[in-house]
């Protein structure tokens, strides 16, 4: 810290850049690290208590873990060398990806843009159709449909 003239909090953030954590993802601005899930007895200690955690990185992988240890809120100057990895689910939403995990071509659906599933380069020769504006997401009622707006930044 006295070589760089940094504070501690500074210091921390920069070792987290320069060294990061096996399993660490960021999700909302947020620092944590995921280990995989644990099947001990409750006597163990667990990040966040033990509770279950469902998670979709950027690449589309899933990590369900109840042992993750949140490492603080990145700093506003720091964002850019630690962006989002990841988002955490809700049960149903990781249930539903875990199970099925197709990307869907449906380019005459009207959820399509707000489909985490859809393909959007099907519609390289532009869209199929058009929304109507007074439409409501979710009314189509497809069975695939996971609503990208429900994906949560943090908890």
């Amino acid at each position: 810290m006295n070589k760089r003239n940094v504070c501690s909090n500074c210091a921390f953030w920069m070792d987290k850049i320069a060294h990061p954590d096996i399993g660490n993802e960021v999700i909302g601005s947020h620092y944590y690290i995921v280990y995989p899930f644990v099947k001990r007895p409750n006597n163990v200690i667990k990040g966040s208590e033990g509770k279950e955690f469902y998670i979709r990185r950027f690449n589309g992988t899933l990590i369900k873990s109840n042992n993750i240890w949140h490492q603080g809120e990145i700093p506003e100057h720091f964002r850019k060398q630690l962006p989002d990895t990841a988002n955490f689910l809700s049960l149903i939403t990781y249930t539903k990806l875990s199970n099925d995990s197709h990307k869907c071509q449906a380019k005459g659906c009207w959820d399509r843009y707000n489909c985490l599933r859809y393909n959007l380069s099907c519609e390289r020769d532009g869209p199929f159709n058009k929304i109507p504006a007074n439409y409501t997401i979710g009314d189509e009622k497809c069975p695939s449909f996971i609503n990208i707006n429900e994906l949560k930044p943090n908890t």
